[in-house]
């Protein structure tokens, strides 16, 4: 199916549905968080409480009491820009006006997508197509309506498919057109896509049997050019001459119950009901005529209208009935086969067929009325013709039948609803511009019988009586004629083109106001930000000095006080070892305190290393790598490799801890476990890593059975802290690898850091 054709027209459509969802979007959520704020309101008070003395029940109370409150104030915040706005509350009360203005207007929505109506051949840009119709005799012309077609593509309804984008619109009594008056003519500059509505042209009363639509430039899809058109409609007066004329074209494509000629005027098209909310004062119950339930669908049911007098009878409609106590769907009990008589007699022995489809199920199962015009009575009487559509138009009688009674039989009921009925809104029966139907009797051969209670009017409560067949109300709404119904039509485009411009304008002020609110909101919660930083900065600061001089104050209470009591100890353990008189049992145990003494003074040390600075460079901490090293392998062979190039990186505190204790460890158990002749410690920089190699060549270990002594935990611990990661390859009798792969800055690990800062600050404060 070719591409939607798109104008500005439907742009307009398609913009101000954009807008009013946005709109509405914005009214939806609003009133959505009221309503759910209502309803826990609702939901707290219907709690139940067993003591109300308790405290549960006491903040219950006082959760239902916040909770309109709460509403209350998100209220007045989301109605900011009507508050603080004139122009938006300006614009937001036109918009009511005309959002209020359309109630008064007919109800408007597109219909059925069947029977889309003509499609013209795929052609070159620059050849001109034409499509006309016949009236079959010269008729005074009022208005000629170009209904546009609705296809469903995908998932999307298009509307306005094709219309096409330069034509003219001629009347002739010609069928050549070789002399011709102009209705319109809009061929040398582009006509804007109406969208869902009709087009309406004056023919200002001009004469003619034949009107054409010639079209200079088409609407286009994947580079083929072509126009589309849902429906003709040539009134005059209150009539639609055009309805079931003979249709010529240039050419057609002809798609079942999609596209055809005959579409263009099988008064099926997007257009809904020509009906509206003015007129008399009809009582909400009146529904139409409706038979007796019967148990099968064939059957013989009429209904029949005295006219009161013979008149020349130019056409009848049947209305569908759609009653609201019924199911919702469209032409309900409408006969799925039936006839149409009249007759100058009440015994229709003379009866005259009008039209007949009591041998074919034409299932006319829509809101739109059937029209049947005189002139083409003798192609619906004919039930015998092999070709229903044939151009010919001695198989169109022009002449109106003369005639006082109406009569319709239904031969076939409406096979969607059980018990099967035979229901219809109205029948309207035009002899010229005047509905001879109105207000007349009408007898039925099967009505309905319905029981009321006494003492009540019967034509109140009745919803269905073969008077309400003829008093111009369909099942919801008082009808119109075509002529005032456009015109209303036109009036509600009007609206809804203003309400599109006031929804756009008001969607623009109100997403401005916004935007100031915004702006002075932000610079208020930026600038408080700002000086909400600047104090925590302040107290930072001032916490970092008093952090560092207690830092300061401790390495230096453990240098003076545990640093010299170590030595001491070390000291005494020596000198008591080289006295005379001490047990040689005791010698071993003196010798390993004064060793475990020394050691704990070197990892004091260690400490106290760490602790002196926050801060230091990569070179001075690879250094320390080196001495460390040197002092827990001395009696092995070290080789110590190390870039001669290092990188000029400031490494923090936490940074240093965990990687020096990881080091330490994987040297420690080298030194201690391994039994390891030779040590290799590989040091490499890596963009922003570093990454440590041990590689010694001992006794080795099972990993997966390791004895918890060798702190492979703690080591990997470390390094998982730093974002980094820690590996151990190590087969029995051929030594161990360790790999420590430390990043210098990570984004998680700083925030470790951080809330670790922050926590420690906390305790800190008194």
């Amino acid at each position: 199916m070719p591409a939607e054709s798109k104008g500005s027209g439907a742009n307009r459509r398609a913009d101000w549905q954009g807008s009013s969802q946005r709109f509405g979007t914005c009214q939806a959520v609003y009133r959505f968080t009221l309503s759910m704020t209502i309803v826990v309101a609702s939901l707290l008070t219907a709690l139940p409480c067993e003591a109300e003395s308790s405290g549960h029940c006491q903040t219950l109370r006082a959760s239902t009491a916040f909770v309109p409150m709460a509403a209350g104030l998100l209220d007045n915040f989301l109605r900011l820009p009507w508050m603080i706005s004139e122009k938006v509350s300006q614009l937001d009360d036109d918009r009511d006006f005309y959002d209020q203005r359309l109630k008064f207007f007919p109800p408007y929505s597109t219909q059925s997508k069947i029977h889309a109506g003509y499609h013209s051949p795929f052609v070159a840009t620059n050849k001109v197509q034409w499509v006309q119709v016949d009236l079959g005799r010269e008729f005074q012309i009022s208005n000629i309506v170009l209904v546009p077609a609705a296809v469903q593509l995908e998932n999307e309804i298009v509307e306005g498919y094709g219309f096409p984008i330069r034509f003219r619109v001629q009347v002739s009594s010609d069928s050549e057109f070789k002399d011709s008056d102009l209705v319109a003519d809009h061929s040398s500059s582009d006509y804007s896509n109406p969208g869902r509505y009709p087009v309406q042209f004056p023919a200002l009363n001009l004469s003619g049997r034949y009107v054409r639509v010639t079209v200079t430039r088409h609407s286009r899809s994947s580079g083929r050019a072509f126009f589309a058109l849902g429906e003709l409609i040539v009134l005059s007066g209150n009539r639609n001459v055009a309805a079931w004329r003979p249709v010529q074209s240039t050419g057609s494509v002809e798609v079942e119950t999609r596209w055809s000629r005959e579409y263009l005027v099988d008064e099926v098209s997007i257009l809904p009901l020509p009906m509206g909310n003015s007129g008399r004062n009809y009582s909400n119950r009146r529904y139409g005529y409706l038979s007796k339930p019967s148990s099968k669908p064939k059957t013989s049911q009429w209904v029949q209208l005295d006219l009161g007098k013979d008149v020349l009878i130019d056409e009848i409609r049947l209305v569908p009935a759609r009653p609201p106590d019924q199911a919702d769907i469209p032409g309900w009990g409408f006969p799925s086969s039936f006839r149409v008589e009249v007759s100058r007699n009440p015994d229709m022995l003379d009866a005259v067929p009008y039209c007949d489809f009591s041998n074919i199920e034409i299932q006319h199962w829509t809101d739109r009325p059937l029209v049947l015009p005189a002139e083409t009575r003798e192609m619906f009487s004919n039930p015998a013709a092999g070709q229903r559509w044939d151009p010919n138009p001695k198989n169109f009688p022009s002449e109106p039948v003369t005639a006082r009674y109406v009569r319709l039989t239904a031969t076939a009921l409406d096979s969607r609803i059980t018990p099967y009925r035979f229901a219809l809104a109205e029948i309207l029966v035009y002899s010229g511009d005047v509905n001879v139907a109105l207000d007349t009797l009408v007898t039925a051969s099967d009505p309905a019988e319905q029981s009321y209670p006494k003492n009540h009017d019967l034509r109140e409560e009745q919803s269905w009586a073969p008077e309400w067949l003829v008093d111009e109300f369909t099942s919801r709404s008082p009808l119109q004629e075509y002529p005032v119904w456009l015109e209303k039509v036109e009036d509600r485009r009007d609206i809804e083109v203003a309400l599109l411009e006031l929804t756009v304008a008001l969607d623009e002020e109100v997403a401005r106001v916004w935007f100031q609110i915004g702006s002075v909101t932000a610079a208020i919660v930026f600038a408080s930000i700002g000086i909400l930083a600047w104090m925590n900065w302040r107290q930072g600061s001032q916490l970092t000095i008093q952090t560092e001089q207690l830092r300061s104050q401790i390495a230096s209470d453990l240098h003076d006080d545990i640093g010299s009591n170590l030595g001491m100890i070390a000291l005494l353990c020596q000198t008591m070892n080289h006295r005379e008189g001490i047990p040689g049992e005791l010698k071993p145990d003196l010798e390993e305190m004064r060793e475990v003494a020394l050691e704990t003074s070197d990892a004091m040390r260690d400490i106290l290393w760490l602790l002196r600075t926050p801060t230091s460079k990569l070179e001075d901490f690879i250094g320390r790598l080196r001495i460390t090293a040197n002092r827990l392998l001395s009696n092995s062979e070290i080789v110590f490799v190390c870039p001669e190039q290092l990188p000029d990186t400031s490494i923090v505190l936490s940074w240093r801890r965990n990687v020096f204790l990881s080091f330490k460890e994987a040297l420690h158990n080298a030194a201690r476990h391994s039994k390891a002749t030779s040590v290799t410690v590989a040091i490499e920089i890596d963009n922003d890593r570093l990454r440590i190699t041990i590689v010694d060549n001992g006794v080795g270990f099972d990993f997966d059975n390791r004895r918890d002594g060798f702190g492979v935990g703690n080591i990997i611990r470390r390094m998982d802290q730093l974002g980094g990661s820690a590996e151990f390859t190590s087969v029995p009798g051929e030594g161990t690898r360790v790999t420590l792969d430390a990043p210098f800055h990570q984004i998680h690990y700083i925030r470790r850091q951080w809330r670790q800062i922050l926590a420690a600050r906390q305790k800190l404060r008194p």
